[in-house]
């Protein structure tokens, strides 16, 4: 009996070991998931609050990680991805300020070492899946030649979710690619299909097939949820688009349906992970690239019926709306340190470079004169830390520029306004869920928060690490801080779209409100004055958007691919 009691003993102590992770698998780099939204706003997902589009995914990696509450990138596409690889300001760069069009004659320089390159000095199998956007003019600039071990996706910018095709000035031409080291393969049998599922394929296929002993780099980058062309709404599956028949507003119910199946897909990312026991021993990451688009009748380009109420303004532009993003960090490394309350960390997509080579155990400082922190103790401990000053833009668009140093923000703009609704902090259509409807409930059957809870298990947590309660109301943002229950539509305002200098306590005044300017000439000269060093420092230069017609699909079988190099193929007529 007592032989018996002992056996038992034995057994229960060795299944319990067997749940923790073992000092071999955490000194190993742990699986880093990166997963990038194209063009979704503060209040386009319900962690923030708002009810009218319920990402419950996202929610449980909300409430079992961390919300990043001041996550900063660049106003537009191709410069947010710029820093994200580069961890430089991509004003250092040859990008600039430019969107990249199809066919772009410019591209990232090859000079540039990239994150997944870096990763794989320590180790790493790097995937790629999504868009690229960072130029494609010969093949040396793709993603298979520049860090990533496979790549699925596309090149360009923007395209069509089902066809999976880009038209651009007339030409239209497939742009989906499996790419395998050096091999090069469009993928042409996709058709019918909607992008963001068969990334989800691709994503879990990845996992599946990933030798668990090394450490793996999966990149995410979301066609979710982009307008399709300009002036065009994201495209969604019709019965997902008919869940938000209450919104008034049908481009939005495009946008919404895009933006839940995004969220689905993130769910079934994560429960990938953990089914292959890899969950405890990854650190993810989401984010949207910049701010929405809301109107059609904004100056942005490709606006996609998106919100960032309350913030002010647009993808395209400097403020806060524009380039403060919707952020999560998670990690199972960190799960006596999570979740926590929405941190005020300062944090900017040229940071994550830095930060996932020391979460992998390399030393950041060799990454060179890079613009980005190594934040992987204040994120993983949430011991805060102070990054110094956020380039949010030299010399952007229409010649704007802006910085945040400490509480302050500094936009200068020397060619008056834009449009005013670039400008506007613009409300989101009307209408809501039934009352009925419970995000924590709904969140709490999700397949992430199913695969998160199993992780902190595994973890050796057990439920020590459960959300804690009202962590969603903390993550609300109000205009007027101190003043949570003030009407952010009705918050008082001195906002002149024909100032050239504005001042702005974000930490106060999170919606940009009130121009300090003249009221703190001490704190708007000494931000001019860092300014202008950051310009003469950088040299800034605006990119190359120009299109080369070198490239079009109709010389290329059909394809938008690298052209130089290429021998040209017999002229198509191509079209969508």
């Amino acid at each position: 009996m007592l032989r018996s009691a002992l056996l038992s003993v034995v057994i229960c102590a060795c299944l319990v070991e067997s749940r923790r992770p073992s000092s071999r698998k955490a000194s190993r780099p742990p699986h880093i998931i990166f997963l990038f939204a194209d063009d979704v706003g503060w209040n386009d997902v319900s962690f923030h609050g708002s009810r009218q589009i319920p990402t419950p995914n996202l929610d449980a990696l909300a409430a079992w990680g961390v919300v990043l509450q001041r996550h900063y990138s660049m106003p537009t596409c191709s410069p947010s991805r710029t820093a994200l690889m580069t961890s430089y300001y991509p004003s250092r760069t040859s990008v600039g300020h430019m969107v990249y069009p199809a066919a772009p004659k410019g591209a990232l320089e090859l000079r540039f070492k990239l994150l997944p390159q870096w990763l794989k000095d320590l180790g790493y199998r790097t995937h790629m899946l999504g868009k690229w956007h960072l130029g494609y003019k010969s093949i040396e600039y793709t993603p298979t030649w520049r860090g990533f071990d496979t790549f699925f996706g596309y090149y360009n910018g923007e395209g069509y979710y089902f066809n999976h095709t880009v038209a651009w000035q007339g030409h239209c031409g497939l742009d989906m690619w499996h790419n395998i080291g050096h091999r090069v393969q469009p993928v042409t049998n996709l058709t019918g299909v909607y992008s963001t599922s068969a990334y989800t394929n691709q994503a879990r296929k990845i996992i599946t097939d990933h030798d668990t002993n090394k450490p793996l780099f999966l990149y995410v980058a979301y066609e979710a949820a982009h307008s399709t062309c300009n002036g065009c709404t994201p495209e969604a599956p019709q019965e997902e688009v008919d869940k938000f028949a209450y919104i008034e507003a049908s481009n939005r119910t495009f946008f919404a349906g895009a933006v839940d199946v995004m969220d689905q897909s993130i769910g079934q990312v994560l429960e990938a992970l953990q089914s292959r026991g890899m969950l405890a021993d990854s650190v993810v990451v989401f984010a949207s690239d910049n701010g929405a688009g809301p109107l059609a009748s904004a100056a942005a380009e490709f606006p996609n019926a998106g919100s960032n109420w309350p913030l002010r303004g647009a993808k395209e532009g400097q403020w806060e709306g524009g380039v403060r993003t919707p952020a999560l960090f998670w990690s199972g490394r960190a799960l006596k340190d999570l979740p926590r309350a929405p941190s005020q960390q300062v944090v900017h997509l040229v940071d994550w470079a830095p930060t996932f080579y020391a979460a992998a155990g390399g030393d950041a400082s060799k990454l060179g004169d890079v613009d980005g922190k190594d934040l992987w103790r204040a994120l993983s401990t949430g011991t805060e830390k102070d990054r110094g000053d956020v380039i949010v833009e030299l010399e952007g668009h229409k010649q704007m520029s802006a910085i945040i140093s400490g509480r302050y923000k500094l936009v200068y703009r020397p060619e008056g306004p834009d449009d005013p609704q670039l400008d506007g902090r613009v409300p989101p259509p009307r209408g809501q869920p039934p009352d009925d409807l419970d995000l924590d409930a709904l969140m709490k059957s999700s397949a992430a928060w199913k695969a998160l809870q199993s992780a902190a298990r595994d973890g050796g947590h057990g439920t020590s690490s459960a959300p804690m309660p009202n962590w969603r109301q903390k993550a609300v943002l109000h205009c007027s801080k101190g003043n949570e229950s003030a009407n952010d539509e009705s918050v008082a305002s001195n906002f002149d779209p024909y100032d050239a200098v504005f001042v702005f306590d974000i930490f106060g005044d999170p919606c940009e409100t009130k121009n300090l300017a003249s009221a703190r000439t001490e704190v708007r000269d000494k931000l001019l004055k860092k300014l202008d060093r950051y310009r003469r420092a950088f040299h800034p230069r605006p990119g190359n958007n120009e299109t080369d017609e070198r490239g079009f699909p109709d010389r290329h079988r059909c394809l938008w691919e690298p052209w130089l190099g290429v021998k040209p193929a017999p002229y198509q007529n191509c079209s969508c």
